[in-house]
């Protein structure tokens, strides 16, 4: 076969005739497009779609908007609740207070008073061993008086005129005027 070009004679004409098929088709496509009441009809469809999905976007909206609306009630009500309850908190972490602050003062009204029991207390306990000591220290000078000299006995149970009144000490806490020379009759 002939060459033209270096592409056999047969295959340009077959490229040659494709061409125009395709050229054809595409010449009739276009004409088909160019057709003013198809393209009417086209922009038609395409304005009611853009339209629809506009009415669609504005009633979206209008639902978005009615939401707001009550979102906006709720958050109204919700924060005069909790208005509400942080009055309400106020007060009892207030009176909560004022009874932290009055069990306080009574803790410390009830340890002044043990730390006052525990003294007295104590100096119970030493005025109790001086009188004791003090009965003890009686009778042994009254044993020791009836040995010496007759036992003097005062009708009216007082004491002796010799008896000193001067305190006897028997702890620096207590000081007690107690005489030194004393009668059977303490």
């Amino acid at each position: 076969m002939l060459d033209l070009a270096g592409i056999p004679v047969f295959s340009a004409i077959l490229f040659f005739v494709a061409g125009l098929i395709f050229g054809s088709c595409f010449s009739r496509k276009l004409k088909a497009n160019h057709n003013p009441d198809k393209a009417l009809a086209i922009r038609l469809a395409r304005s009611q779609f853009a339209w629809k999905t506009r009415k669609k976007q504005y009633l979206e909206s209008k639902h978005h908007e009615s939401t707001i609306k009550e979102l906006r009630v709720e958050l109204e009500q919700k924060n005069t609740e909790i208005a509400a309850i942080k009055r309400s908190s106020d007060s009892i972490t207030s009176s909560l207070h004022q009874l932290e602050y009055d069990y306080l003062e009574q803790k410390e009204q009830l340890n002044r008073q043990v730390r006052r029991n525990r003294m007295l207390n104590a100096q119970l306990s030493e005025v109790i061993e001086a009188k004791t000591k003090l009965s003890a220290l009686t009778s042994v000078e009254n044993n020791e008086k009836s040995n010496f000299r007759g036992f003097s006995f005062n009708e009216n149970l007082r004491m002796n005129t010799d008896t000193s009144t001067r305190p006897l000490i028997i702890s620096e806490r207590v000081k007690l005027r107690i005489p030194r020379k004393a009668d059977d009759s303490i």
